[in-house]
């Protein structure tokens, strides 16, 4: 995550939780906050996969405070110079590869997304102290996706998604403005939203439309669909990458596959769109990056030589991203 002229990321073991901020323009660690000292923190760390580990959650920042959460159900707070704001544990998620979905700041709220298999539920907190704001109890099973705020004739609605459904809420309260069942298995892709659209897919289920004024289902495909990436869109296209290599592009009204690439490679990380490109990185190391439009041209391709998994950050021509060992920054020459 970038906020101004610093980039945040946590890292995790069996002996620490940290934050880590860096100079976006030097690369040097400015500062650690840690995640310690906090009641209820498990001795023990949970067992995650290799895959996930236990600091696969992107970190959240409103620009006045940064957030971070653990597979230990350990949430710190920090202001942007890494003094240490407030700390919680949660509760151990149960979760058998991993707690994996990344926090969402609306306003003056932090938005945790804490599906697991014994207590699933969404909650607001008050990022600057930690307070309670509202919290919703889920039906939807274990997950790995992550929130989104999505606007909807200006107005926004958290989306989430789960086993089996999509479900938009009110951000300022946790009601619920609608649901739409159609996701199974091990949801690890997270929504994505254009046009008053919003578009959820899950693997060995479907990429779904909904109208996000009704919650009326648009159109539904299973041709491609991703395990670990999450779909864009504009509000012509929605583009989709699997584990298995295939790189999709759909009309965003109709559904109609427009066009597809099968690649030899695997996606676990998730497409961007910038500057009227799509970029994204495969689990080897390539980058791939195409024409966002209807056309989905392949523009450029190079390897970085290391493996990603993560998706990448941009701002103010540069791009972030942090591979299997590194964290890159590569600037336009112009």
């Amino acid at each position: 995550v970038i906020n101004g002229n610093k980039v945040f990321i946590s890292g995790a073991d069996e002996e620490a939780r940290e934050l880590y901020c860096y100079n976006l323009k030097t690369g040097e660690l400015l500062w650690t906050v840690s995640a310690n000292n906090i009641p209820g923190s498990p001795v023990q760390m949970p067992k995650t996969t290799q895959d996930t580990g236990l600091a696969a959650s992107t970190v959240a920042t409103n620009g006045k405070q940064v957030c971070a959460i653990f597979a230990s159900g350990d949430l710190i707070c920090s202001d942007m110079d890494g003094k240490r704001l407030w700390a919680k544990n949660l509760g151990i998620p149960t979760n058998h590869y991993g707690y994996a979905s990344s926090l969402l700041t609306f306003g003056n709220s932090l938005i945790v997304q804490y599906d697991n298999s014994n207590s699933p539920k969404v909650t607001a907190l008050d990022i600057a102290t930690g307070k309670e704001l509202w919290n919703k109890n889920r039906t939807d099973k274990i997950t790995w996706s992550s929130p989104i705020i999505a606007y909807v004739n200006k107005k926004p609605q958290l989306v989430l998604m789960g086993n089996p459904s999509i479900t938009a809420y009110n951000p300022n309260n946790g009601e619920q403005y609608w649901r739409v069942e159609g996701l199974s298995g091990e949801v690890a892709s997270s929504p994505c939203s254009a046009a008053d659209i919003v578009f959820g897919a899950s693997e060995y289920a479907a990429l779904i439309a909904v109208d996000a004024n009704t919650g009326e289902v648009l159109w539904q495909t299973n041709d491609f669909l991703p395990e670990v990436s999450s779909p864009v869109a504009t509000k012509d296209n929605v583009y989709l990458a699997t584990s298995y290599g295939v790189l999709a592009c759909y009309d965003t009204k109709s559904g109609e596959l427009r066009k597809s690439y099968e690649l030899d490679t695997e996606f676990y990380s998730s497409p961007v769109i910038t500057e009227g490109k799509l970029y994204i990185f495969s689990n080897s190391g390539k980058v791939y990056i195409y024409a966002a439009n209807s056309d989905f041209g392949l523009v450029n391709s190079f390897e970085t030589g290391e493996k990603t998994f993560a998706t990448p950050a941009f701002t103010d021509g540069r791009i972030v991203v942090r591979t299997e060992n590194s964290i890159y920054c590569v600037a336009s020459k112009s």
